[in-house]
């Protein structure tokens, strides 16, 4: 297993590697975090936020698309799950929590990809996303 240091964002949700996961961004420190993603093509943690703490395990996203910048600030953005890891060691050296991650060797996982009438996944989350915000 290989490890590196790289950004957490705690959500009530999880994702998967290979799956879409659209996402608000609203929090000041978190737009630091996804323009510090976009600007270097990197990647950030998704984890699972619980009431006692985050889980130990989460998967790494890229940001696919910038769907839109709102006068303020706010991003809304269309990232995709890569490398499922878990959490070695925590880092609060910035205003996100960074952690210390092991990533998991999952070879090539094939994941369906949800279509629907003629769309492309992405454009039918995009839609959804659209629908549910507005």
């Amino acid at each position: 297993m290989s490890s590196r240091i790289i950004p957490l964002f705690p959500l009530h949700v999880v994702v998967f590697p290979r799956t879409a996961l659209p996402l608000h961004i609203f929090e000041e420190r978190y737009k630091e975090m996804v323009g510090e993603a976009i600007r270097n093509k990197s990647e950030f943690g998704v984890v699972l936020a619980r009431d006692e703490g985050i889980v130990n395990a989460g998967c790494t996203v890229v940001v696919e698309k910038l769907l839109e910048v709102h006068p303020d600030g706010r991003m809304d953005i269309l990232t995709r799950g890569r490398k499922r890891f878990e959490i070695s060691s925590l880092n609060e050296e910035k205003p996100y929590l960074q952690a210390e991650v092991e990533f998991f060797d999952d070879g090539h996982i094939e994941v369906e990809v949800f279509r629907s009438a003629g769309m492309s996944g992405e454009e039918e989350i995009e839609r959804l996303f659209r629908e549910f915000r507005d």
